[in-house]
């Protein structure tokens, strides 16, 4: 039986990737310092913290697992002007301490969800994983995960560790929580007849749809390679604000005015088109769901829910 071990299980990736494992017949061990919920379908959950480095070892140790699974993270671009510490210790040293505790118990493969914001100003379109060689960034938070990727690298070429590495575009998806699609949606029911939005309304962004992506996971720690992988994770096809706008308005109902409004908030990026041929060639992987049927999946969950 395969065994992982996965950090950050609770969150919106983490959920819907601990019941793909579960559906495909692994045993996963799931480390977080959140209290178990009631509706995982996890094997094993220990309740504990990423800076506890003694705890961090023993569970993973006592869970056999050969693969780590390194989702924990605080993602949040927006608001990490606000927070930078935060950043540092829940991205970057977070991440350091993963990588000790499988060095100290022998653990030597692990799957790490990067960001498609490590970019940064990018001047090339469509984006490969080469990228630029020494990306400007735009953000903390993508500074953060950058800052992850090369030590995971290191630890690859010092420790002989084999990673991959998923540089990802916004999600969508049940569960998702954060986001245009929330923001408007929240915005919507306290005013459901006008809406006003930053910048002009033709900002052009790419997403991907959460299943899309633990499809791309599962494909390519399956496969054998040495050292680090970069993986581009996106949908092929781009998105408007205004395809967000029409989700909200098309499950709710509604028929709002829309008003522009100030500029974009410090970070946010152009449209990062990324280049997946690897993915799509090596992996033999390609995206299934629209994004146009993943958002009003996405708003649908949020009504479900009470939100």
């Amino acid at each position: 039986m395969k065994r992982a071990f996965l950090t950050g299980a609770n969150g919106f990736i983490g959920r819907h990737l601990v019941a793909r494992l579960h559906r495909e017949g692994w045993a996963t061990t799931v480390y977080d310092r959140k209290p178990a919920s009631t509706d995982g379908q996890w094997d094993t959950y220990v309740q504990g913290d990423l800076f506890d480095l003694s705890a961090l070892e023993f569970a993973l140790c006592e869970s056999g697992a050969t693969i780590v699974f390194h989702l924990a993270a605080l993602a949040d671009v927006r608001n990490a002007l606000k927070q930078p510490r935060e950043q540092y210790r829940l991205n970057f040293d977070a991440t350091a301490h993963v990588l000790e505790a499988m060095r100290a118990v022998g653990v030597d493969r692990i799957a790490f969800t990067s960001s498609a914001v490590v970019y940064g100003d990018a001047r090339l379109s469509p984006i490969t994983e080469r990228g630029a060689e020494f990306p400007q960034q735009t953000s903390i938070y993508g500074a953060m995960k950058l800052a992850s990727e090369s030590l995971i690298a290191a630890y690859c070429h010092g420790y002989g560790m084999t990673a991959d590495i998923y540089r990802l575009v916004s999600l969508t998806g049940p569960g998702y929580r954060h986001g245009n699609l929330m923001d408007f949606y929240q915005r919507l029911k306290a005013n459901p007849t006008s809406l006003t939005i930053l910048g002009s309304g033709n900002q052009i962004k790419y997403y991907i749809a959460v299943e899309d992506v633990i499809d791309a996971m599962i494909r390519t720690t399956g496969m054998t390679h040495r050292g680090a992988e970069l993986w581009n994770v996106s949908h092929d096809r781009p998105n408007t604000i205004h395809d967000s706008i029409d989700a909200v308005c098309d499950v709710l109902g509604l028929h709002p005015t829309i008003q522009y409004g100030d500029d974009p908030w410090t970070g946010d990026l152009p449209a990062l088109v990324l280049n997946c041929t690897k993915l799509r060639q090596v992996a033999g992987w390609a995206p299934t769901v629209t994004i146009a049927d993943s958002m009003r999946a996405t708003v649908r969950d949020f009504v479900e829910r009470g939100l």
